[in-house]
């Protein structure tokens, strides 16, 4: 349902995200967005139009189990990089 050709700004709320990858919240649910759907959902967008900037919110540092929380969300910016680099956004 993303229209092509847009420019979008990604914010990603680590309380949408499986505790199993994000226990790091102040209400952590289980069931929630797993860590390949968000992948997944963030090349879909990259594929759709422009990404012009992302954040990361609602996690809380203190009660980040073994940085696993840290951890995701480090891997999840490494990955926008990765499809933005893909997608050409570099290119001169």
């Amino acid at each position: 349902r993303i229209p092509d050709g847009g420019r979008y700004y990604l914010t990603i709320d680590a309380d949408g995200l499986d505790p199993a990858v994000m226990p790091a919240v102040e209400g952590p649910q289980p069931g929630g967005v797993s860590y390949r759907q968000t992948i997944e959902l963030i090349q879909g967008l990259v594929g759709k139009g422009r990404l012009i900037g992302m954040d990361i919110v609602e996690i809380a540092p203190a009660r980040d189990l073994n940085e696993i929380t840290s951890m995701t969300a480090g891997h999840i910016i490494l990955n926008v990089i990765g499809a933005a680099v893909r997608a050409g956004y570099f290119k001169r």
